[in-house]
């Protein structure tokens, strides 16, 4: 029998009293079912601030709240709630959060206002409830929120400068090719150039110098053998020339082209047959000639006092340029034969006509040829001095 003057009363989770007395601890069993205390209740939202400013909540009291979407440099929220009262009176209510359902409850606290600062990118499910002292928690207030990625790493933005950079190395890359491309043709030219111009030369000089050197030859046949030697040897020296200066663009003027191309005529016609006569202008103007330009404009005219000389057997040969407007006009006369009139002479000329057509098309100009058998031939060329040089249709002439 426990002793009748107590200390203290305490039930337990399942109903049963006990006593504290003078003679120790006295257990009194419930009669009845287990008394549960009930959870403690959930927390409602009462306000939410986003940025400093109050986002509006409808209605009042919400335990579910679809917050707003955030912009880049807007990721600060307070949230503010309560505990409805009377639900356990008594019995001191504090507050736990979590940023989403995977992270951890916060220590218990008695505020009942929370700020989230620097909030990442993404979607958030911020979650506070209330707990007892003796454990347990309620069912969350839950505040749902969505924060914007900055510019720089949205899938657009990041899908945009890929694609401009993508853009970009293409470009590079392209006109890298272009570059080397060019730079492979220019050597190409530079290689046939040397080979054609120079290297026969030189080949035709070492023939004339070995008839030159036989001790059976005439006097009279030798002086020959070594004035085609010097005038061979001169035009070796000219081609090198304009292979030096055409690897120097932005140079040539139309004044100088044209220089170089009666130079050329000149020693073509050194006297004793064909007269040549050359038309320029009497005042040059200051007007540049793109390399492309003064390269093939120099060949075909070349080409035609070539005929000319080798092929026409003309009395009178007539070089001109003269400008006509923006562009100006290379013209080659001669009152020879004409073309094809089957004799040995004129069989070889239909290439080197071919040839100039392929470099007029490579620099846009306008090729005429009239030829009429017994009354000579008219090469006339019509071309922009500024044109770039464009890629042919057709196969490359064979002294390129």
């Amino acid at each position: 029998m426990p002793h009748p003057f107590v200390n203290a009363v305490w039930r337990d989770p399942s109903g049963d009293l006990w006593f504290g007395t003078l003679d120790g601890l006295a257990l009194l069993n419930s009669p009845g079912e287990e008394v549960v205390s009930p959870p403690p209740p959930r927390v409602v939202v009462d306000g939410l601030r986003v940025a400093g400013v109050p986002w509006p909540l409808a209605p009042w009291g919400e335990t579910e709240v679809r917050g707003p979407t955030l912009s880049p440099g807007q990721e600060q929220v307070q949230l503010d709630v309560v505990v409805p009262a009377g639900s356990q009176p008594g019995k001191p209510m504090r507050l736990q959060y979590r940023l989403d359902p995977s992270s951890v409850w916060s220590e218990p606290t008695d505020q009942r206002s929370f700020l989230f600062a620097n909030l990442g990118a993404g979607n958030h499910r911020i979650e506070v409830r209330a707990v007892l002292p003796g454990g347990g928690g309620s069912e969350p207030a839950v505040v749902f929120l969505h924060v914007l990625a900055p510019v720089w790493r949205r899938a657009w933005f990041v899908g945009l400068v890929a694609g401009i950079l993508g853009a970009v190395a293409t470009v590079a890359y392209r006109a890298r090719v272009r570059h080397l491309v060019a730079l492979e043709r220019q050597r190409t030219r530079i290689a046939m150039d040397l080979h054609d111009e120079v290297g026969s030369g030189l080949g035709s000089i070492g023939l004339l110098a070995d008839l030159a050197a036989d001790q059976d030859v005439e006097e009279t046949r030798r002086r020959g053998l070594l004035e085609q030697i010097a005038g061979t040897a001169s035009e070796i020296s000219g081609a090198m020339a304009e292979i030096v200066t055409a690897l120097r663009p932005g140079q040539e003027t139309i004044e100088s082209v044209a220089m170089r191309l009666s130079g050329r005529a000149k020693r073509l016609f050194p006297g004793g047959g064909a007269r040549l006569e050359v038309r320029y202008p009497e005042a040059w103007p200051a007007v540049r000639v793109s390399a492309a330009v003064a390269r093939n404009m120099l060949l075909i005219g070349q080409e035609a006092l070539h005929n000319a000389s080798r092929h026409a057997r003309a009395s009178r040969v007539v070089l001109s340029l003269i400008p006509e407007g923006s562009r100006w006009r290379l013209e080659v006369v001669d009152d020879g034969t004409g073309i094809g009139d089957g004799s040995p002479e004129t069989a070889g000329r239909g290439m080197g006509l071919e040839s100039m057509r392929l470099r007029a098309e490579a620099i846009g100009a306008s090729l005429r040829v009239e030829s009429h058998p017994e009354e000579g031939t008219s090469v006339s060329l019509l071309f922009d001095p500024s044109a770039k040089e464009r890629p042919t249709t057709r196969a490359r002439p064979p002294h390129e």
